[in-house]
């Protein structure tokens, strides 16, 4: 699954790429690497891609390729209890308690950016979901990773 997923993460992007410049002003798209948190130098984050343009302004992009999902609908997701996203108004959201919105509040975090656009692909389509960075998530967050950090890491 995890090999599916890096194998196909470049046509993901390359399809994510064309859709953003289609309906957005002036889109430019930057490499990402690792990012570390200057205020919280034991958090870190590595966004898939850096997107801005004029009309939005900056982003970060996590793509995901699910496995489970390669050969059918990316629509089958959302009758996984398990699964990433649930569905609203026929489109896909991701779960608030999903390991992939705890990623991409980081990557905002460390990126300091304002929203992240959260990417499924597979063969036959692709979805796109802008998220909101959420603040008081990543505050409960950052306060939960600094205790573990500070009384079970460096003791």
């Amino acid at each position: 699954a995890v090999e599916y997923g890096r194998r196909n993460e470049r046509k993901a992007l390359a399809k994510y790429k064309s859709l953003f410049k289609a309906a957005h002003e002036d889109a430019i798209f930057k490499e990402a690497g690792l990012f570390i948190v200057k205020e919280h130098l034991f958090l870190a984050a590595t966004p898939d891609l850096l997107v801005e343009c004029s009309c939005c302004g900056p982003a970060v992009v996590e793509v995901k390729c699910p496995w489970t999902v390669r050969d059918t609908s990316l629509a089958d997701l959302y009758k996984d209890p398990r699964g990433p996203v649930i569905e609203v108004d026929k489109a896909p959201v991701l779960k608030e308690s999903h390991d992939y919105f705890y990623q991409v509040q980081a990557q905002m975090l460390a990126c300091n950016v304002p929203h992240a656009d959260f990417v499924l692909w597979n063969e036959r389509e692709i979805t796109v979901e802008r998220i909101a960075r959420n603040n008081q998530f990543i505050a409960s967050k950052v306060a939960a990773s600094k205790k573990f950090f500070t009384e079970v890491l460096l003791p």
